[in-house]
């Protein structure tokens, strides 16, 4: 009689075990919502630095003291500032001529508000920076925007004249970001390959407000979530040095790994830090740093 009890107990707890995990597996899982904005806004913050980055170098380039070494604020469209000091090595053209962009080792407000410090060297292959076919590669030494530590390799090719506007190939190689501790540190990598169109200012030498580049074509990374992505520009991105802290207009298919593909949307040209997000038709205010 008491084996009978026993089997019947043991039956009945097989039965509900089994139900449990029946019904368990039948429960609907609670929907996670993407709403990962970070590595989109890493994203936007180096292709910034690297786009400036080629300007800093056209400006240099020009060889003129005076139009943009100017005191920070002046509105002139300048990067540059009193304290960066520029060396030349330009007299052999048999080698690739040297331009060494020195900030000095402490920060160095530049003309457009933002801080700098550390070295960008500059080397081009033909006798004159601005000669169509010209190779401009940019590496970097202890540089540092805002205390955002900047490395890797970039190369502007001068593709000449298509359609009445110079226009360049850019690459950045083994980029990193390095972020400052009161930022939450770690870092993220970086890479493009980018056309970029010289579209307004050209014609005025020396006057860098009026200057205006659109870009187009695409990046990849790791963000410092450690998360892999790709980025391709669908409408021309537009840089203003007289809005030099900013992309001002512009779209990007973002995709993380794994994730939805968000667009990023930098306006229509208005000078200020807000783009938005869009992920899966939900949109995200972001400010640009």
């Amino acid at each position: 009689m008491k084996s009978r009890t026993t089997l019947k107990l043991i039956q009945g707890c097989m039965i509900l075990a089994v139900t449990s995990l029946i019904l368990g597996g039948c429960k609907k899982a609670t929907p996670t919502t993407d709403s990962e904005t970070t590595s989109s806004n890493e994203n936007a913050f180096a292709q910034s630095r690297f786009n400036e980055s080629g300007s800093i170098s056209d400006q240099a380039a020009s060889g003129s003291l005076s139009s943009y070494r100017l005191a920070p604020g002046a509105g002139t469209g300048s990067l540059l500032s009193a304290c960066a000091t520029l060396t030349f090595d330009t007299i052999n053209h048999s080698n690739p001529d040297t331009i060494i962009i020195n900030f000095g080792t402490t920060n160095c407000l530049c003309s457009d508000l933002r801080y700098r410090r550390g070295i960008i060297y500059v080397t081009y292959t033909k006798p004159h920076y601005w000669d169509s076919l010209d190779v401009i590669t940019l590496s970097f030494s202890n540089y540092y925007v805002n205390d955002y530590g900047i490395s890797g390799v970039k190369t502007m090719t001068n593709e000449g004249r298509i359609n009445g506007q110079s226009t360049y190939n850019s690459t950045v190689t083994n980029g990193m970001i390095t972020k400052p501790a009161n930022s939450g540190g770690g870092s993220y990598t970086y890479n493009e390959n980018i056309t970029r169109k010289w579209t307004a200012g050209e014609s005025t030498p020396l006057i860098w407000f009026d200057d205006v580049f659109q870009y187009t074509g695409s990046s990849n990374g790791v963000s410092s979530t450690g998360s892999g992505y790709t980025a391709t520009i669908t409408n021309p991105l537009v840089y203003k040095l007289d809005c030099p802290e900013w992309i001002v207009q512009g779209t990007i298919d973002f995709t993380p790994i794994g994730k939805a593909t968000r667009v990023i949307d930098f306006g229509t040209g208005n000078c200020d830090n807000i783009c938005t997000v869009t992920i899966s038709g939900t949109v995200y205010t972001l400010y640009m740093w």
